[in-house]
């Protein structure tokens, strides 16, 4: 330490020191207080539903009555787009916080999937009966399908935000020019002989658009701001519906596979039957033994259509 800094500080400036730093926060209170104050208060909804039902009331020309409601319902329709922005806008930004964790998480069940066995579960074999078979097929079949489009919704999704920053940047420009062009005609003084309640109106259009811009920017910029873990989120979603596609698709071809040799042993025992029963025939009623190899015949194109059959099921 140097000779400087040795030296007693006097208490007079210790005292000084303390009150700047107790001024200093009520000040800048202050200042934002004034700040909020010198901003003009934007019109309610309330105030406007309000104003509504007073112009159709009141005795009024139809033509000034018309135009005066249709302002009212700018300014009202103006705020409910800003309320809509800024929900966004608090959407991106709770998106922005929870997305990585999200993301994460998929990423580790994923991992964690690639280990599991997709016929551990089934419990299904050539012994099950046939249509206990087919229903499990066509539930594993329905399953694939919906895997599937919500893998295409999210392959849809990735390739539209990919496009997002480009309109983003362009929106951001024309909403900032409107903005501006808001601001200017909020600058320029009523005409003399204009009716107060349409002036008022009118700047209440212009005021309640500037917010809607202003609240559209914030959103806008939200949106860029969190773009990448989102993208990161869909990412992971739609991989995790890679792998359950590659997973369900598994159980799908086993279970097709078991359905045809089903069909299959099926036909070849019924075969075997009505051999044996043209067999135990022979030499007797000439009828019998007709009816015998009918039912041989009648059963090889079962086959074959049965043959068929699970041909198309393996096209779809």
């Amino acid at each position: 330490m140097d000779a400087f800094s040795k030296q007693p500080i006097p208490l007079f400036f210790v005292a000084v020191s303390l009150w700047l730093l107790a001024m200093a926060h009520p000040l800048a209170a202050a200042q934002d207080n004034m700040g909020e104050a010198l901003r003009p208060a934007l019109v309610s909804a309330e105030l406007l539903e309000a104003k509504i039902a007073e112009a159709e009331a009141v005795d009024l020309p139809d033509e000034a009555r018309t135009e005066l409601v249709e302002l009212y319902r700018r300014a009202l329709s103006n705020l409910e787009e800003a309320r809509a922005e800024a929900e966004r806008t608090s959407a991106f930004e709770d998106t922005a916080r929870t997305a990585p964790a999200q993301a994460e998480l998929i990423r580790e069940r994923i991992e964690e999937a690639k280990g599991s066995d997709p016929l551990a579960t089934l419990n299904i074999s050539l012994e099950t009966p046939l249509e206990e078979i087919e229903q499990q097929l066509q539930k594993e079949q329905a399953d694939l399908a919906a895997v599937t489009a919500r893998h295409a919704e999210f392959e849809r999704r990735l390739a539209t935000e990919e496009d997002r920053p480009a309109v983003i940047r362009q929106r951001l420009a024309e909403a900032s020019q409107q903005q501006e062009e808001k601001a200017a005609e909020l600058r320029v003084p009523s005409e003399a002989g204009d009716q107060p309640a349409l002036t008022q109106a009118r700047r209440w259009v212009l005021q309640t658009a500037s917010a809607a811009l202003n609240t559209e920017i914030k959103m806008l910029n939200q949106e860029l701001l969190s773009q990448r873990v989102r993208l990161d989120l869909l990412e992971a979603k739609r991989d995790q519906e890679a792998g359950r596609m590659s997973w369900i698709g598994a159980r799908v071809e086993v279970l097709r596979e078991l359905v045809n040799q089903k069909r299959q042993r099926e036909a070849e025992q019924a075969k075997a039957e009505v051999e044996q029963m043209r067999q135990e025939t022979l030499g007797s009623d000439p009828v019998l033994t007709q009816l015998a190899d009918r039912n041989a015949e009648l059963r090889d194109l079962e086959k074959i259509n049965l043959q068929d059959y699970g041909k198309i099921k393996n096209i779809y």
